[in-house]
């Protein structure tokens, strides 16, 4: 596969393992064995239980429209005056089409020296509020 005339995925991975001596295959049936005895899966994992989490949520603080690019930031805070909502909601409109605008031409390489691993990012954006 390429990408920009580069070469992806030049090796694939290796398909898992299955033991192909009996004492492997012994050894995996003792363990769903001893998985499958066990009454409570937490046992088998070490975890504790789950704490109640309580009936208050913490507050969530506003929006900063500082963390908004400059360019943008009259427009969003316009359109939230006019809209009478809270900035949040026309502030994930604007950059979840700017996102989108970008398709794949932006690429990430996380690694300096090696141009073979590029990542191309997505922006999802969401907002979830009481029914009004």
């Amino acid at each position: 596969m390429t990408l920009h005339g580069r070469e992806i995925f030049k090796e694939s991975a290796p398909p898992p393992q299955i033991p192909s001596n009996l004492e492997g295959l012994e050894r995996l049936v003792a363990e769903a064995e001893r998985i499958d005895a066990v009454e409570d899966p937490n046992d088998v994992v070490g975890w504790p239980e789950p704490e109640e989490l309580g009936e208050e949520l913490p507050a969530v603080p506003a929006f900063d429209a500082g963390l908004l690019p400059a360019s943008l930031r009259p427009m969003v805070e316009d359109v939230a005056d006019r809209m009478q909502v809270p900035l949040d909601f026309p502030a994930i409109v604007c950059m979840s089409v700017l996102a989108g605008l970008c398709e794949r031409r932006a690429l990430i390489q996380p690694k300096e020296k090696d141009d073979s691993w590029l990542v191309v990012p997505n922006l999802w954006g969401r907002s979830l509020r009481d029914r009004a």
